[in-house]
């Protein structure tokens, strides 16, 4: 029999830790649907960004340079920065063309069932079935939510949930990335990195 080693409070706490990150991820999208209605994208995203690259580096700043940085953790940084530029400015876009908070995060969620498949083309590994069969799932899903716009013919609402299906497929990769270059790259360099190029690029 399997015996589980980790002790059960540690289980809680990270069972209760994952439940706060998940409340206060789903409520940003409101405030992201509130922002953009009084803001220019990009000038959003580059404030939001440059904030935070300013507390991390408040945070993490010692402990950078504690850490020997080479030129690869750099490129790192900007290779997952970019996806991740790329996957917020698609996903505020179409947020700022119509589409609801709730459809967005229920789209920008799909990275979960993107990320096996993609990982495994990478990895050149066939995919398990199930991950077909929830994308299939996930498609249908995102049918359904689209049915009004598309009935309505609601134009900037439906290159807004395109736009969002774009940002998904940019968050899957950031996250394949992530998991990769962890391995190599001390994480708190790649976290500071990806939000600075995130900044810059906004």
């Amino acid at each position: 029999m399997f015996e589980e080693k980790t002790p059960l409070h540690h289980r809680l706490f990270a069972d209760f830790a994952l439940l706060i990150i998940s409340a206060i991820w789903g409520s940003t999208f409101f405030m992201v649907d509130q922002a953009v209605k009084t803001m220019n994208v990009l000038v959003f995203i580059a404030y939001r960004f440059s904030i935070a690259f300013v507390v991390l580096l408040f945070v993490f700043g010692y402990r950078l340079l504690t850490l020997r940085i080479h030129w690869e953790d750099i490129v790192r940084g900007i290779i997952i920065g970019t996806f991740l530029f790329v996957g917020y400015t698609f996903q505020t876009f179409g947020m700022d063309l119509g589409t609801g908070p709730g459809k967005t995060a229920f789209i920008t969620g799909l990275y979960v069932v993107l990320i096996p498949i993609f990982a495994s083309l990478m990895l050149k590994k066939k995919p398990h079935f199930l991950s077909w069969i929830a994308i299939l799932v996930a498609i249908v899903g995102i049918g359904l939510l689209s049915l009004v716009n598309l009935a309505t013919f609601q134009l900037s609402a439906i290159i807004g949930d395109l736009l969002i299906i774009f940002s998904t497929f940019a968050y899957a990769f950031h996250i394949i990335f992530i998991d990769k270059f962890v391995k190599k790259t001390h994480f708190t360099t790649l976290v500071v990195f990806q939000t600075g190029v995130t900044a810059i690029l906004a």
